[in-house]
């Protein structure tokens, strides 16, 4: 039975697994305590959405040398806290910034 290894369960651990979810559980979370009336297929999109984008800022965070995993779990919990639209405005924020508009 290789599924009572305890090795195999390992991966769980990782901060490449364990800092998307932390995003998605913060961000459902977050959306679900915020709404009145929460939308849950809007919670759930809401939060898939932070799920990925913490997956891109933690390869991000590795391109610029932060290659920890404390480094990646605190972008995933900070971007499920803020959520999709504060990330979206600092990005267009950078975006015209950087074209000098």
């Amino acid at each position: 039975m290789p599924w009572k290894d305890p090795s195999n369960w390992q991966w769980l651990t990782k901060a490449e697994f364990m800092a998307p979810l932390l995003a998605f559980a913060t961000a459902f979370l977050r959306a679900a305590y915020d709404d009145d009336e929460p939308a849950w297929m809007k919670i759930l999109l809401e939060s898939s959405i932070c799920m990925l984008l913490a997956v891109g800022a933690g390869s991000l965070l590795a391109e610029l040398g932060f290659a920890s995993a404390n480094a990646r779990i605190a972008a995933a919990s900070l971007i499920g806290l803020y959520g999709v639209d504060y990330v979206r405005k600092i990005g267009k924020k950078m975006a015209d910034k950087k074209a000098g508009a």
